[in-house]
């Protein structure tokens, strides 16, 4: 029997039967077409072309909104001088707005999630990685503290956009880029590591002990609202993760890159526990998706479909795509899952 996007889509999450798998990709929109109506037009008009299972609305308007916030910080001990923004502030709210209207203009045909990012990432992103790392070495307990409340605003944006907005849940990136995860001493306990490359600056005990507790503010207070939110394990650029320490995070879905972590789409549902798995296309401009013909993508999308369980898996971007990517090319993927 045949499924509506929403019902199919929900039904992989839950790793229930489907009709066919469910397909998501998604790709940055130009500089030019990510904010205000033309970024809510861009949503839809690749929404209406691909003709997606799901739709991920983009964070790009407003992810690298804050930077005034942290501009002011000179010195380790400023960050003791940051405070949460607040439920009603403005960077709450229009991220509300639009989450919103996209959803009202698709009129809730399919589930919808929201990205957001994780408090460490968001803040090295506004406030520079060296800025961060530096002051992390000075005065860890005010930077994580300065991280802590942005946190706190992250959850509530969590919160609102699924009860107050429609989306189905989130969409969090938990990114190591530049693998900063290392077996090595960590950045805040050697002032002299070469914060501008800041590779290798945390252990895994690190991570697990700093920026862990900042994750779950965002992914615990998100499952009180929506038990389908969707976890993306960051592999920028194609560097790997270090996939052991997000293991057991309370996600209903996994995302993460296939090739950078050389773990197939099976490997990885076992890996996580037997979760819903989505991706299996390298979002690199290497990626068949990119580099491919419309007869190559066809066949490694059949390829990787003989490969996988069709219960609990979503066929979809590793990663997102770059914004010069033609979605043309996702539409060749979902001609192969409409005919599977």
């Amino acid at each position: 029997m045949s499924m509506d996007k929403k019902t199919r889509f929900m039904a992989a999450m839950d790793n229930k039967p489907v009709d066919r798998v469910p397909g998501f990709f998604f790709h940055h929109f130009p500089e030019d077409r990510f904010m205000g109506e033309k970024g809510i037009q861009s949503h839809l008009d690749m929404h209406k072309l691909v003709d997606n299972d799901a739709i991920k609305i983009m964070a790009d308007a407003f992810s690298m909104s804050i930077q005034d916030e942290f501009a002011a910080i000179q010195k380790a001990s400023d960050w003791r001088k940051h405070r949460p923004f607040g439920r009603n502030h403005n960077w709450v709210q229009q991220q509300v707005d639009f989450c919103k209207r996209i959803n009202d203009a698709i009129k809730y045909e399919c589930c919808s999630f929201y990205t957001v990012f994780n408090p460490f990432s968001l803040v090295r992103a506004n406030a520079t990685n060296k800025k961060v790392h530096a002051h992390m070495a000075e005065d860890r307990e005010a930077v994580l503290g300065a991280m802590k409340n942005l946190g706190e605003d992250i959850a509530v944006v969590s919160e609102r956009v699924i009860s107050e907005a429609g989306c189905t849940g989130v969409f969090l990136s938990i990114q190591s880029r530049n693998r900063f995860i290392t077996d090595q001493m960590g950045t805040f306990k050697n002032p002299n590591i070469d914060h501008d490359t800041v590779k290798g600056c945390y252990t895994v005990e690190d991570y697990k002990e700093m920026i862990t507790p900042l994750d779950m503010i965002v992914l615990e207070h998100a499952n009180k609202f929506s038990d389908y939110n969707i976890l993306h394990c960051c592999s920028w650029c194609g560097d790997p993760s270090t996939l052991e320490v997000w293991q057991n995070y309370p996600a209903k879905v996994i995302n993460y890159s296939v090739t950078a972590e050389n773990m197939d789409l099976m490997q990885g549902k076992k890996f996580f526990g037997g979760r819903c798995i989505f991706g299996g296309f390298d979002s690199r401009p290497e990626g068949i998706l990119q580099s491919g013909s419309e007869e190559e993508i066809k066949a490694f999308t059949k390829e990787l479909l003989e490969k996988t369980d069709k219960t609990g898996f979503i066929a979809g971007s590793d990663c997102v795509f770059n914004r010069d990517m033609d979605p043309q090319r996702f539409v060749y993927v979902f001609e192969v899952l409409k005919n599977s």
